[in-house]
């Protein structure tokens, strides 16, 4: 099971006392917290980019890599706060959550002609802070809600990828290695909620980036490897890049209001990552000599510049008071 780092606590604990002491009068309003829980399985984009970079060694095939595990993380979310002010006919909302995407992604691999890798990503951590405006418009006599929103969202990834290669008079380890990502943008969407009875309602909603959020991304990886025919050799490669990524989220559930103030949600997710590493530049060193190819620099720099999805579903269970 995944859990929140000190870090993440320390930043929804300010966020809630920030907004706590900036707005003594929210307290006359509907000030509400959010708390839900999304387990499921979040699909690495890395795999195929993985796939591919390790296949392909220049112009000649390398090392396949095997389908990867430990795909599954325990999501809290939302984890937030709401506050609701009635203007005119509807009410404004204003709304902040944070994420944490956890997986303990694992990965094995077969290098020909008689080499296996065991190799896993550690400490891999998704965590987004997002903040974000609607105005809630009641509909049908107050049965049904509709509320157009917008957001921004602070995105960040962070791993490290640690390897162990054994074969035919060859061993390899990973000794050092990090990789981080991060990017910002903005984002609209709407909420909608729909009373069939007077204590259970249909609720949704569905976010859409505005554009693909432009950031920066890091790579560092240094190997270690004994071979009985070349000795002992050290590797060092740093990549950079930027970072786009698009953002595209659904929920669809059935709310239950036990009172006024506690409300119970169950139903369905799912957000999709959509990101790619445009300008990916990938370069070794190594004390036998560069062991980069133009070939190799050159298809890794295609390999991460595609676009790929990460998926994130598809259940979830929520309560606010």
């Amino acid at each position: 099971m995944s859990y929140l780092s000190t870090k993440s606590k320390l930043l929804i604990t300010s966020l809630a006392t920030a907004v706590l002491l900036w707005t003594p009068s929210l307290m006359a309003d509907t000030l509400s917290v959010n708390i839900g829980f999304w387990p499921g399985d979040l699909e690495p984009e890395l795999e195929e980019r993985y796939f591919l970079d390790d296949l392909v060694n220049g112009i000649t095939l390398d090392r396949i890599d095997l389908e990867w595990s430990g795909k599954n993380t325990n999501t809290i979310y939302p984890l937030g706060l709401e506050y609701r002010k009635q203007i005119g006919p509807g009410d404004l909302m204003l709304r902040g959550n944070y994420t944490q995407y956890n997986p303990e992604y694992k990965y094995n691999a077969i290098t020909m002609p008689s080499a296996v890798t065991i190799g896993s990503l550690l400490d891999y951590s998704i965590n987004d802070t997002e903040f974000e405006a609607g105005y809630r418009f009641h509909l049908l006599g107050n049965t049904l809600f509709l509320t157009p929103k917008a957001g921004y969202r602070r995105h960040s990834k962070a791993f490290f990828r640690d390897e162990f290669t054994i074969g035919t008079g060859t061993y390899g380890k990973t000794i050092d290695s990090n990789f981080n990502a991060s990017t910002s943008g903005l984002y609209a969407g709407f909420d909608f909620q729909y009373y069939f009875t007077k204590e259970f309602s249909v609720v949704g909603s569905y976010i859409l980036a505005s554009g693909a959020w432009s950031g920066t991304a890091t790579q560092d990886l240094i190997n270690a490897s004994i071979s009985t025919t070349t000795g002992t050799s050290f590797t060092y490669e740093s990549a950079t890049s930027g970072y786009e990524l698009s953002i595209a989220r659904w929920n669809l559930g059935l709310q239950y209001d036990l009172d006024k103030n506690w409300h119970f949600q169950i139903g369905l997710r799912e957000e999709v990552l959509t990101q790619s590493y445009p300008g990916y530049i990938n370069l070794a060193f190594g004390t036998g000599g560069a062991p980069y190819t133009v070939n190799e620099i050159l298809t890794d720099y295609i390999f991460y510049s595609q676009e790929i999805d990460q998926t994130k579903g598809l259940a979830y269970f929520a309560i606010s008071y």
